[in-house]
C-alpha cells in the first residue's frame, strides 16, 4: 500500500513514527473495483480480528464487546451503514 509507506516515512522524518506497527489483512484473490468479499477472504475476516484483539490484549487496552453488534459496513458491496441507494 503506497500510501500507507509514504505516511511511515513522513512520520518517521518528523520523528512522529510509532515504535512499532503491526499490519493485520488479507491479500484478496482479485482487486477489480466493486468486486464482494470472495470466500477466502471472508473465511479470513474472523482469524483477523482474533489477532487484533490479541495485540489490543498485549498492549493492555482490550476491546469491549458492544452489547449489541454494529451492522457490517462493507461500502463497496452496497451495504451497510453508508451504501448508496438511486
Amino acid at each position: 500500500q503506497p500510501g500507507l509507506v509514504d505516511t511511515m516515512l513522513f512520520l518517521d522524518l518528523q520523528d512522529l513514527a510509532p515504535r512499532e506497527v503491526l499490519l493485520v489483512g488479507v491479500t484478496p484473490m482479485r482487486y477489480d473495483t466493486g468486486a464482494p468479499l470472495s470466500d477466502p477472504v471472508r473465511a479470513a475476516v474472523p482469524d483477523a480480528i482474533s489477532l487484533v484483539v490479541s495485540e489490543l490484549e498485549r498492549l493492555g487496552c482490550p476491546p469491549v464487546r458492544r452489547d449489541e453488534p454494529m451492522e457490517p459496513d462493507i461500502w463497496w458491496e452496497g451495504t451497510g451503514r453508508q451504501a448508496v441507494t438511486a
